[in-house]
């Protein structure tokens, strides 16, 4: 006892898993601070272990609360913890939204490079973002599949449609 040891197993452990906790909870905070929301990917590049353990608590928080009874009172204050930081539980919503922030972005970007080149006509192999060039490409693409599938495009395609063509957009 005089070093510090703890006799007790199930608070070491309890407590390592909180402290294990309040990692992640930094770590999530600190994710929302730098892109403003908490929609961490489930895989996340930078991170994959923590992209995994943001599933997990949709995943915990669904269980708990379709169990007898609800939610445990940790789960409890965990799910409260969770939704005080923003954090979302749907993960289709999420996965949804994550979509519209990386169209939006393209979308900004074929703005801006209409507003330097003059057109809309970005090369498939643009040196200066390969990535972008390709996005491109596929949007050419998944217009055609959709115009001439049965029944035409979608909702969403009819607006992505109109939203391309609206800034000046080639088929």
């Amino acid at each position: 006892e005089e070093i510090g040891f703890e006799w007790d197993a199930i608070s070491v452990a309890n407590k390592a898993y909180e402290d294990g906790w309040n990692q992640r909870i930094q770590q999530l905070c600190e994710f929302k601070e730098e892109h403003g929301h908490c929609r961490v990917p489930h895989k996340f590049k930078d991170d994959p272990a923590f992209g995994k353990w943001v599933g997990r608590q949709r995943g915990e928080c669904k269980r708990q609360q379709s169990s007898t009874g609800g939610p445990t009172p940790i789960w409890k204050k965990r799910i409260t913890e969770l939704e005080e930081i923003g954090f979302e539980w749907d993960a289709i919503s999420v996965a949804n939204k994550a979509y519209e922030d990386g169209w939006n972005q393209r979308i900004q970007q074929l703005c801006e490079f209409k507003e330097e080149h003059g057109h809309c006509r970005v090369p498939h192999k643009f040196k200066d973002d390969p990535a972008f060039g390709k996005w491109v490409g596929r949007q050419r693409g998944e217009c055609k599949r959709q115009q001439s599938s049965t029944g035409g495009p979608t909702p969403i395609w009819k607006k992505r449609i109109t939203e391309l063509e609206e800034i000046g957009f080639e088929w």
